[in-house]
């Protein structure tokens, strides 16, 4: 069974005792257990369009799935002192470099309850300011992912690797490279860096004050007045500031249209590229494992393997079938090569899967989400048409009513009809912020995110590959004649 099917699991002994966190120094973000006002957004769950829902906390009904990112009105002056200060405080944030790395996955603690528990990873980090870690299982990961997409929309979230329910060592191993990824994506994200929810992932070791912090995050709604009245989250404070100064370009239809087909021919590509690469997966562990076939054929350097008898004649030698000396040692020499290159090639599987194979894999999920996104857009304007319709002929209705004299009918329609508008106003807003934060994250910066990602992994690729063959060189030099 995967791990997301168990809600109360411990984590394995010893789990818990992660590192002590320090008492936050004057000016440092709070943490994310300590939240003053409102919690943060429940997991997974969507903004809601829905009018008049019972539930809903105890503001006004009006304002509580309004996302209120509309435009600000402001002079010149005043969006250029904004953004000047905006932009100082990117920098700021990013220069700090912050390493995350996923690894060593155990097995949570057996119970009746549980007697397949899900399997926990630890989490390192380390930067400046924060050195330590805590341990998560996938389902923790999920949440967190959910969290994101919920509170900042518009703002690429990157993906996730996919689940499995049946887990080998090679899938365990190829899950903690992609979770890596994603964590190190996160962390350049300056919002998201900044939010009190990924410091609590980041920094809450203690398994029952993380279980709380999921509960108080799971109190409100992602977008709600509730959750923006927070104001010790800085990432979301900025994100939303940045959101209220930014104007949507007048030609946005025009760029929408043409950064869709863009989009349409880099998924082919990259779909392309991983089935490609996903092959050469293939190539390279039987390369791999052939090398390793050859190598226990050879003589291994030391052990004593001797094809000859020292106190024979080579006529003695020559009738028993035996090698003479010159034979073996030639063996052994060749022996010792194709040892020396089984072991540097060992890792080149690993190198070639991370730096390529699952380098485009992301890449290609964070395009589609992209792509999910900007359909989403559409979507939006169905509903809207459709809201429009349904405002239209309650309006009909109610204006028929009126002129019928029956008071009470009257009165039903014409909540009807402000729930209706109610919900207009929210598709509205929702897909304001949607494509706020599309054009000022992702469309804008279409082009240069898009090359520095490929960048990045030919940089990584080619650096992690001249050290591969850097070491094999060396090996073949050391016993060239």
């Amino acid at each position: 069974m995967d791990e997301d099917h168990h809600d109360d699991v411990q984590p394995p002994a010893g789990m818990e005792q992660g590192r002590q966190e320090e008492p936050r120094q004057e000016g440092e973000p709070r943490a994310a257990d300590e939240p003053k006002d409102a919690p943060h957004p429940r997991d997974g769950e969507q903004v809601s369009t829905a009018a008049g829902d019972d539930n809903d906390t105890d503001v006004d009904s009006d304002e509580v799935d309004l996302l209120q990112v509309q435009d600000v009105e402001r002079t010149d002056e005043e969006l250029n002192a904004f953004w000047k200060h905006h932009d100082a405080w990117l920098r700021q944030v990013t220069a700090e470099e912050i390493w995350v790395e996923v690894s060593d996955p155990k097995q949570g603690k057996r119970s009746l309850l549980s007697p397949n528990p899900p399997v926990f990873f630890k989490v390192r980090t380390e930067s400046n300011s924060l050195k330590g870690k805590v341990y998560h299982r996938y389902s923790d990961f999920e949440w967190l992912r959910d969290v994101l997409r919920n509170r900042y929309v518009g703002l690429l979230v990157p993906s996730l690797p996919e689940k499995r329910v049946v887990k080998s060592d090679e899938f365990l191993r190829g899950r903690m490279r992609g979770l890596t990824m994603f964590l190190q994506q996160i962390v350049e994200v300056p919002y998201f860096r900044c939010d009190s929810t990924v410091e609590g992932f980041l920094r809450i070791s203690d398994h029952d004050r993380w279980e709380s912090l999921k509960r108080l995050v799971e109190d409100v709604r992602p977008g709600t007045a509730l959750d923006r009245k927070n104001q010790d989250n800085e990432g979301k404070r900025q994100w939303y500031s940045a959101l209220q100064a930014y104007k949507i370009p007048r030609n946005h239809q025009e760029v929408f249209r043409t950064i869709q087909e863009h989009l349409q021919t880099l998924t082919k590509m990259l779909k392309g590229i991983t089935d490609a690469t996903q092959r050469m997966m293939a190539a390279t562990d039987m390369y791999a494992q052939a090398l390793k076939d050859l190598s226990s054929k050879l003589p291994a350097p030391g052990d004593g393997t001797a094809f000859f008898n020292p106190d024979q004649n080579f006529q003695q030698q020559a009738a028993s079938g035996n090698f003479v000396k010159g034979i073996q040692d030639e063996l052994d020499a060749f022996g010792q090569v194709v040892a020396r290159w089984n072991t540097v090639a060992s890792c080149f599987p690993n190198i070639f899967d991370k730096n390529m194979h699952q380098a485009f894999k992301a890449k290609l999920s964070n395009v589609l989400e992209t792509q999910r996104m900007m359909g989403h857009v559409k979507q939006l304007d169905v509903a809207k048409h459709k809201q429009e319709q349904i405002i239209h002929k309650l309006q009909a209705d109610e204006a028929s009513l009126g002129r019928s004299g029956r008071p009470e009918k009257v009165t039903k329609a014409n909540k009807k009809l402000t729930q209706a508008q109610n919900t207009l106003r929210q598709l509205e807003a929702e897909q304001t912020q949607l494509l706020k934060g599309l054009f000022f994250t992702e469309i804008d910066l279409f082009v240069q995110n898009t090359v520095r990602d490929l960048q990045t992994i030919r940089s990584k690729f080619c650096t992690a590959s001249l050290e591969y063959f850097a070491q094999l060189t060396q090996a073949l030099q050391d016993h060239s004649l």
